[in-house]
């Protein structure tokens, strides 16, 4: 559902899916990683970055290129 609201522009709805996702599953680095999107988008870079982090280690694929 979050990255259905990302895709939309609802950055709000999107991080509400993105952290409730996460408060159900920590380990859930597909909503660490949007969850860095929606921060993206509104200029938290700090944010951001530190979610796309956190996605990377709990699984690789989620690396960004830099």
């Amino acid at each position: 559902c979050g990255d259905v609201a990302l895709s939309e522009d609802d950055l709000e709805g999107a991080h509400q899916y993105y952290t409730a996702s996460l408060r159900l599953n920590p380990q859930n680095a597909a909503a660490c990683f949007g969850a860095g999107l929606c921060f993206e988008k509104i200029g938290h870079e700090d944010a951001a970055n530190k979610m796309f982090e956190w996605a990377e280690k709990l699984d690789p694929s989620y690396k960004r290129e830099a």
